[in-house]
């Protein structure tokens, strides 16, 4: 089913912020058919020990448990299939940790975003650190079908590959600015990755020659990508299309609509189910969709969890970050589409029992810290806007605060905005930008007292 563009709101942007002091995440922000939203009783979640750690991305590792990086409490944790967390303090202060997968040296390597590093953890939690040319924004990470791990460049615009002794070598990306993203190997021999700005589906050979397709829909902010179990390369869009893509090897591409409107898809894993399975970030949901394009989705227990990563574990389940509710969330595949609703019980409805005896009190938590006041969501700081025309900028608090967004052309305000953010879901309209260039975002939160800043680029061009 084609969804219709015409009554998007005009430039609703779902692409998150990143935020090192926020008290707030700003979200990401045609042909398929779905089932009934179906029951969360499928989904088990477990709390992360370290307070707003944010966990981002997830893999399972060569030691039967998942791994995934904490990008505000800069660490990487590992969770058994029993629910058992372990965390592991990365050398490198405030260091960012994103991407994170399974090396073919039995190790598991994560991105370093603000540390401009490829770690590298060993499953007894021993930690090297390799440093790549700076202003980098390495992101998602794959193993590759040559031995080496291969990495997305956000904010340099090329693809990186470094070997398991430490030998890094990057690559250029043809377009300027793509913001490349997610990256993932194909069936082809090659690697497969997404271009946010460029609205593009990247290929890259492993001897480093580049092919890019255009996604047919416009602004789709092409995001997560995963290899399928149909030779193809399956793809988010929480763009204006809010879709999920597909892409043979041969470059023919295929969309297939969200049921859930505005849902925010992010990243993206093949099951063992023999469907692909996808974190929908702005409304708290898990979805999946067939190689055929039908559609389930799954409600998670906690509201406005924020599910972000998502990999299959050694358990047949799959496995998912809660970025804004702290958690790793487990759901199974073998949920199948709801039935219908039986008819109503002849029976009377039994008495209540006796209340039981209050259970003792649990031991107190660890202390916040000032800096995980934030949940931070994937680190996006690019933005494309047309000239005069107002944007719209979706986002998720974790508490009511009030928000300031200014627009800036060098230290001059040229334009701003602000509004009162409650918990969970909301949007700000920014104000139309009257001349084209390229400018700086700075979103400012305040909660008791306390102010907290972060800023992203914004490229605004002519009609």
């Amino acid at each position: 089913m084609r969804r219709s563009l015409a009554n998007r709101a005009p430039h609703a942007f779902w692409c998150p912020l990143r935020f090192t002091l926020a008290t707030l995440a700003v979200a990401v922000a045609l042909a398929g058919w779905s089932t009934s939203i179906a029951s969360a009783s499928f989904v088990t979640e477990f709390p992360v020990p370290t307070s707003s750690s944010n966990p981002f991305f997830i893999a399972s590792g060569p030691d039967g448990a998942l791994w995934f990086t904490e990008f505000s409490g800069n660490k990487i944790g590992r969770i058994t299939t029993a629910g058992t967390i372990t965390e592991f303090p990365i050398p490198t202060a405030n260091s960012n940790p994103v991407g994170i997968a399974a090396g073919p040296d039995g190790a598991l390597w994560f991105t370093e975003r603000n540390a401009n590093k490829i770690g590298r953890i060993t499953t007894a939690g021993a930690i090297t650190e390799f440093t790549i040319p700076p202003s980098s924004g390495p992101s998602d990470i794959t193993a590759g079908p040559d031995g080496a791990l291969w990495f997305t460049e956000e904010s340099a615009n090329k693809i990186g590959r470094i070997t398991t002794g430490g030998t890094i070598t990057e690559f250029t990306i043809p377009t300027p600015s793509s913001l490349p993203s997610g990256i993932a190997a194909g069936s082809d021999g090659a690697l497969w990755f997404t271009e946010q700005n460029a609205n593009k589906i990247g290929r890259i050979t492993t001897g480093g020659t580049v092919t890019e397709f255009a996604v047919p829909a416009a602004n789709s902010n092409v995001f997560g990508i995963a290899s399928g179990p149909d030779g193809a390369l399956w793809f988010t869009e929480p763009g204006a299309a809010d879709q999920i893509g597909r892409i043979t090897t041969g470059g023919t591409i295929t969309e297939f609509t969200i049921p859930t409107p505005s849902s925010g898809p992010l990243f993206i894993a093949a099951g063992p189910d023999g469907a692909l399975w996808f974190t929908e970030f702005s409304v708290g949901k898990i979805g999946r969709i067939t190689t055929g394009g039908t559609v389930t989705e799954f409600a998670v227990p906690t509201a406005n969890s924020g599910p972000l990563g998502i990999a299959p574990g050694p358990d047949g389940a799959l496995w998912f970050t809660e970025q804004a509710a702290n958690k790793i969330g487990r759901i199974t595949t073998d949920v199948g589409p709801p039935g219908p609703q039986g008819p109503p019980g002849t029976g009377a409805p039994g008495s209540p029992g006796p209340a039981g005896p209050p259970g003792p009190a649990g031991s107190p938590g660890p202390a916040g810290r000032d800096r995980d006041l934030l949940v931070a969501a994937f680190a996006l700081n690019a933005f494309k806007a047309k000239r005069g025309r107002p944007m719209r900028l979706r986002y998720v608090a974790t508490r009511a605060s009030a928000v300031r967004l200014d627009v800036l052309k060098g230290r001059k305000v040229i334009a701003k905005a602000s509004a009162r953010a409650r918990k969970g879901r909301n949007q700000i309209t920014v104000p139309r930008v009257k001349t084209a260039g390229r400018f700086k975002l700075r979103l400012t939160a305040k909660v008791d007292n306390q102010t907290s800043t972060d800023t992203a680029r914004l490229t605004v061009s002519r009609r």
